[in-house]
């Protein structure tokens, strides 16, 4: 043994890969240390003693934990065997010459070469002096005798049977010379002759087939070449010469006439056993002659139907990389079975040699066999191949942005910037060259920024040189040109210009003033005044730039005297200190509007429900009281105070079951309030929430009822429930009941029926002349399933509101107009006796009758004045706060708001994925360069270098998983955004993943499978799994989307359209299977139409969403699926579609054409488009990467849609209001 080292730590601790154990016999004995050794079986066939230890080596790495270990583990380094983890440097002081092992023992370390120490002879450890060995040994079983051939041979000419005339002569002759051949086994000699006649034809054949149907030039091979070019970046197939077209022709009629010949059949015999060779070798695990010998794969479809190769394949001579591999390195075309019997052999091969350590192996596998190119990069850059990887990333004609990042990793600067002019990729260099501060940054950019303005991109050419200070003065010849395009985009520029040319300030603030006093509609007038606000306080003050902050100030509060959202007022406040002026500031802050108080209004209340003219019970219900200690819930009782002192609960019931779920629902909503009303009052989100759990908790326990009575099993009821806050009427509906306001002599119903004749309505699927036939059939209830969510809607109260609840058994008898003339004048008392006595003298009344009246008055609401019914839905689980999800101004327009932006407005970089912050800062992913920091006002505040393709943010907002695909898998990072820092974490595979996560668990599909990822672990770890389910085998997991409370997977079925394909619902936190629901893709529309679904994404709520594609055409609708049918948008589009995006109540479908992006925003229920953002692309010159059809270009978040191109533009769209709150140009 060699002197005792000094280590840093003395053993492995958690999980290691081992190389071999070490037993302390006197700490453990002799006997137990034999058993544990015995008990590894040939996983440990050597076994060596040293003093007291007995030291094991095991034939392969084995992964184990080691407090669970039978003995110490030891780790290979090189050529030592480590019971301690040793650092670069003490492996560098213990380097040995032969196998040693590094043994700790009672506080000492020694390093003992093994081939000093004893072998032991683990046959002698073996006591089997008791056996006896029997030698007349009789089989327990029959002896099976010969097996008989059950058919019998049938002559092999199969012309006959299929009615082919007879061989010609000369073909006859071959025949017989063949058959002869084959059948003339005594003659040696002669068959021996023969047969290398056959083979060297063969040959001879096999050669001339690969001179003349192969290239004639090979790839360079040298890979380490410091001054070769690879060759250039062209991502465009060629178009085929003269010469392919020939060289194809004669390879056809080289094939018949081996196939004629039956030549063929020998060549694919020979090529049968090659393959079957290769499967022996990999699975005896002799990696070296099994990679040697083993084919390349493709997933190219022209490649893998080429005709078959005129040879037999070929062990290679190394296993180096080539990074511009030629057409000699494409695969054979082999049948789907085998082809993923080769990929599953190569991945195994793959990982074995990651286990063993085998990099440069491993790599070969991925580079070279599986053709995963994008993968072989990340793998050689993780270990520290970084030139092979870029050489590979541009031989291969990977994206730009990533051949430009890796030859930087790779340190070949020059090379970088060269590919990057050659390219035109100038984004992802100048952003590298400006973090390492390097002088040339400032040229590159100057070089883009022309680049940009020789295609046209004025504007972009400004903003990607105005980030530099040294060229603003290069930009001062575009800003002109950018000027002229008008609208926003020139206002900005004509900022810049006040800044640049403070000569020309009076010129720039005429032509300003001139804009905003232009007549324009209300939305492009907000977006021009924060345009300008926003390039204003964007960069440091001047003069001329406090006089411009003035005037877009009073602009900006002109008419209200205040600002309309929480993004205007910081512009404001960011303004007023631009201005530099406290006098401006204090006249401001004096004249904006003081908000008047919201004094209570009062109400009077009246209920009655009644029998109709057919039936003896009454199962409606209906409730008008307070909610203090004057509650009652006696019908018939008018009431008459103030409603935020005493509460208010209106409602109205339609039951079933003699009326006792109907009272159930009353008496548990009613108890629930109850408890919650607070006499010193409720912000209105927090009283809306309340309502809406009071409901839910009453549908609870409705289906308690219902599932626990067979009497009553799948009984309901349906409702409308409405309370006051404040100046605030919120309602909540469920099902077929409705509730109204009366105004001013207008009557509006303000909330949505539930029922299927009036979704398939609102989509235009029901003839006007069936609506009268058309079965009632209500799609939400409450009981019906243990968890109903109520739709909630709000309305600015006003003096003499009335408001009318009822059940379906007055609205279905008496049109709008009897219902508005029983309302008018009248007291809710009168107006209650008034509307039954109507419904009752009809004839057709033979439904129950449910009816609520309020009357709302007080000198403390404003005046009607002819001011419209307006009403807003709110989302009870985003009223935390913030602003409701969806907006009346949105929601309400007859014609959908468009919202355009010109091909001179856009950015310089490619934007991938955008998520915003709880303080309203955007995290920007940029691809290959990274992901950006970015403040509301648009300044870049961090710039993170990690690839970032897709951002998974987390609901805290305070950390992220920034996600980049190389090939068949993903590179994951994680992001701290307290700390500011990135760490990567690793090279995961899976298919989808949750666009965000809790901030400890991710979940991701990968084939089948649904995996909750441990986002605390170091590794890859998983901490649960759902696995594929019967009859999913061929199944897919398409779509993942998680909330608090449930998680939802989307499984379509690859072999049938639709059949099989299912909806996962999952409820947390322990990840228990309640749903398995199966769609139908044919079902209704979808067959009438015979259209395919296509891209099907899922929400958080189980809601489905997918595009419809024509068959007989390029047009395609967009759709939903709601678990009862499927609902179409009633307008076609064209161009390339995009994978949908949802939230519970938006939709957003993308498309892209040459001209640009296009985002239809659409309520989900019911299905309409609400608004559509037309986002044109640059000129053809500057126009980026195209998208791929599953990437999205919006992301929801609580009231906001986070909308993004590839053109550098980011818009944050307010859902309730309907305009741009704000917008980055990212350059």
């Amino acid at each position: 043994m060699t002197a005792s080292p000094r280590l840093r730590r003395p053993i492995h601790r958690g999980s290691v890969l081992a190389s071999g154990l070490v037993l302390d016999t006197q700490l453990i004995g002799e006997d137990e240390a034999r058993v544990r050794l015995l008990t590894l079986g040939e996983r440990a066939p050597d076994v060596f003693r040293t003093g007291g230890l007995l030291v094991a080596t095991f034939r392969q790495p084995v992964r184990m934990q080691t407090d669970r270990a039978p003995g110490a583990p030891l780790v290979r380094y090189g050529r030592l065997l480590s019971m301690a983890p040793l650092e670069d440097d003490e492996q560098r002081t213990l380097e040995v010459s032969v196998e040693s092992a590094l043994l700790t023992s009672r506080g000492e370390a020694t390093v003992a070469p093994l081939e000093r120490a004893a072998l032991e002879d683990l046959s002698s450890w073996l006591d089997v002096s008791s056996f006896s060995v029997e030698h007349n040994l009789v089989p327990l079983g029959g002896v099976a005798s010969e097996p008989d051939c059950r058919w019998q041979a049938v002559p092999e000419d199969v012309r006959k049977p299929l009615g082919v005339t007879a061989l010609a002569p000369e073909g006859a002759a071959v025949a017989a010379s063949l058959a002869e051949l084959a059948t003339a086994p005594s003659d040696r000699a002669r068959g021996a002759t023969r047969t290398s006649v056959v083979r060297g034809f063969l040959d001879a054949l096999r050669g001339l087939a690969s001179a003349v149907f192969t290239r004639a030039t090979k790839p360079n091979t040298d890979s380490t070449s410091q001054g070769r070019e690879l060759a250039p970046y062209d991502a465009s197939p060629g178009t085929p010469s003269w010469f392919s077209k020939v060289r194809a022709l004669l390879h056809r009629a080289a094939v018949r006439l081996l196939v004629w010949s039956r030549f063929a059949s020998l060549i694919g015999r020979r090529q049968r056993e090659y393959f079957a060779r290769m499967l022996e070798m990999f699975d005896a695990r002799d990696l070296d002659e099994a990679l040697r010998h083993a084919i390349p794969l493709t997933d190219d479809v022209a490649k893998a139907l080429a005709p078959p190769p005129l040879r037999t394949p070929s062990p290679r001579a190394d296993l180096a990389i080539v990074p511009a591999r030629g057409a000699s390195a494409t695969s054979f075309g082999l049948e789907q079975d085998l082809f993923a019997l080769l990929k599953h052999k190569y991945r195994q091969a793959f990982d074995r040699l990651v286990a063993l350590g085998e990099l440069e192996k491993a790599a070969f596998v991925l580079a070279e066999l599986l053709n995963a190119s994008e993968e072989a990069v990340s793998f050689l850059e993780r270990h520290g191949r970084r030139r092979l990887a870029a050489e590979i990333a541009e031989a291969r004609n990977l994206q730009p942005g990533l051949v430009v990042r890796q030859w930087f990793v790779a340190g070949e600067i020059d090379r970088a910037v060269r590919f990057a002019r050659k390219t035109g990729a100038f984004g992802p260099a100048v952003t590298r060259l400006e973090q390492s501060r390097d002088p040339a940054a400032g040229a590159l950019r100057a070089l883009w920024a022309d680049s940009l303005a020789s295609a046209g991109s004025f504007v972009a050419a400004v903003d990607a040189a105005w980030s530099a200070p040294e060229l603003r003065s290069l930009a001062a010849m575009w800003l002109e040109r950018a000027i002229a395009v008008g609208g926003p985009t020139g206002a900005r520029m004509l900022v810049k210009m006040a800044r640049l040319k403070p000569e020309s300030f009076t010129e720039v603030r005429d032509r300003i003033v001139a804009l905003l006093d232009e007549e324009r509609p209300e939305e492009e007038r907000d977006h021009l005044i924060r345009a300008i606000g926003r390039e204003l306080v964007a960069d440091g003050a001047t003069d001329g730039t406090r006089i411009l902050a003035k005037i877009v100030a009073r602009e900006l509060v002109a008419g209200t005297g205040e600002t309309r959202d929480d993004d205007g007022a910081r512009l404001l406040e960011r303004l007023l200190s631009a201005s530099g002026d406290a006098t401006f500031r204090a006249d401001v802050t004096a004249c904006a509007v003081k908000p008047t108080p919201k004094a209570p209004p009062v109400v009077q209340l009246q209920a009655y429900s009644r029998i109709g003219n057919v039936g003896t019970s009454n199962e409606d219900a209906c409730i008008a009281t307070f909610l203090d200690e004057r509650a009652n819930d006696r019908e018939g009782v008018v009431l008459d105070g103030d409603a935020s002192r005493h509460g208010v609960l209106l409602g109205a019931i339609d039951g079933s079951a003699g009326g006792l779920l109907a009272d159930l629902a009353k008496r548990a909503t009613l108890a629930f309030l109850q408890k919650r009303f607070s006499v010193h009052g409720n912000s209105v989100d927090t009283w809306a929430r309340h309502l809406a759990s009071a409901v839910e908790h009453a549908g609870r326990e409705i289906h308690r009822e219902a599932t626990t009575t067979a009497a009553r099993r799948g009984a309901g009821c349906t409702a409308t429930f409405a309370t006051v806050s404040g100046r605030t009427l919120l309602f909540a509906q469920v099902g077929d009941t409705r509730g109204y306001v009366l105004r001013a002599g207008q009557l509006v119903q303000v909330t949505k029926v539930h029922t299927l004749l009036e979704e398939q309505l609102a989509n235009g699927l029901v003839p006007a002349k069936e609506i009268e036939s058309f079965p009632h059939v209500i799609t939400r209830a409450l009981g019906t399933k243990e968890d109903v969510r109520p739709d909630l809607v709000r309305v600015d109260l006003h003096r003499d509101d009335v408001v009318l609840l009822c059940s379906d058994g007055l609205s279905s008898v008496l049109s709008e107009t009897e219902i508005r003339d029983a309302l008018v004048g009248k007291a809710p008392e009168a107006a209650c006796d008034a509307l039954i006595s109507r419904v009752l003298d009809e004839t057709e009344a033979r439904d129950n009758i449910a009816v609520v009246v309020a009357r709302v008055f007080g000198d403390a609401l404003p005046p009607a004045d002819g001011a419209p019914v307006q009403y807003e839905t709110m989302d009870p689980r985003w009223l935390d706060g913030r602003q409701a999800t969806a907006g009346q101004a949105l929601r309400t327009r007859a014609e959908p708001l468009v919202v355009h932006r010109t091909e001179a407005d856009a950015g310089a970089l490619d934007v991938h994925d955008v998520a915003e912050l709880p303080d309203g800062r955007l995290l920007v992913a940029l691809g290959e360069i990274g992901v950006w920091l970015v403040s509301r006002d648009g300044k870049v505040l961090v710039r993170f270098a990690e690839p970032t393709h897709h951002i998974v943010i987390s609901g805290h907002g305070d950390r992220a998983i920034l996600v980049a695909p190389r090939g068949d898998v993903h590179r994951v990072a994680r992001l701290d955004l307290l700390t500011r820092r990135v760490r990567s974490w690793c090279d995961a595979r899976f298919d989808v993943f949750a666009p965000d996560f809790d901030g400890a668990t991710w979940y991701v599909g990968r084939g089948g499978a649904v995996f909750a990822i441990d986002a605390l672990s170091e590794r890859w770890e998983r901490a649960w799994a759902l696995e594929t389910l019967d009859g999913q085998s061929h199944a897919q997991v398409r779509s993942i989307q998680r909330s608090a409370l449930s998680v939802h997977a989307l499984h379509v079925h690859e072999g049938e359209q639709g059949g099989a394909s299912e909806i996962w619902s999952l409820e947390l936190p322990g990840h228990t299977l309640r749903r398995r629901e199966a769609f139908d893709g044919r079902a209704g529309t979808v067959a009438a139409r015979s259209a395919n679904i296509h891209l099907p994404q899922i929400s958080a709520t189980g809601r489905l969403a997918a595009w419809l594609t024509q068959l007989d055409g390029p047009a395609f609708v967009g759709c939903t699926y709601d678990r009862v049918a499927w609902n179409e948008l009633s307008r076609k589009f064209e161009g390339t579609p995009h994978t949908p995006s949802l939230s519970d109540e938006w939709i957003a479908f993308s498309t892209t054409s040459p001209d640009g992006l296009t985002v239809h925003l659409c309520e989900a229920t019911p299905l309409r488009e609400c608004a559509t953002v037309r986002l044109d692309a640059p000129s053809p010159a500057q126009e980026g990467p195209r998208g791929r059809d599953e990437e999205r270009f919006v992301r929801f978040q609580g009231d906001r849609a986070l909308i993004f191109d590839r053109h550098g533009r980011v818009l944050v769209f307010s859902l309730k209001s309907g305009r741009v709150l704000r917008e980055h140009r990212i350059s």
